[in-house]
């Protein structure tokens, strides 16, 4: 999501909350419409910072699965395994082995 429509979908979510709220007092919706743009604009300013801090998140992430890396038993090629569960020897693809 852009920064326009986090801050746009804060800000519609509030003047919902508001509608919903003066709905359930059974006042009229429209009765002061400065307090629906001051709603706006404090839910506008909450999804502002949520955006920022999803980004701010996400660059924590990468950065921890750069930091990773392989863990120290793998060597690159994969695993491979010589015995079965059963302790049969294995080929290297993981298929029972013909010898005996």
């Amino acid at each position: 999501m852009t920064l326009g429509t986090k801050i746009a979908g804060f800000a519609a979510f509030g003047v919902g909350v508001r509608a919903w709220a003066l709905g359930i007092q059974r006042r009229p919706v429209f009765e002061r419409p400065v307090t629906h743009a001051a709603t706006a604009a404090a839910f506008g300013t909450l999804g502002y910072f949520v955006y920022h801090w999803e980004i701010r998140q996400n660059e924590l992430i990468e950065k921890k699965h750069k930091g990773l890396g392989r863990p120290k038993w793998d060597d690159g090629k994969g695993f491979k395994p010589t015995t079965s569960w059963t302790g049969q020897k294995l080929d290297g693809e993981g298929l029972p082995s013909s010898e005996k």
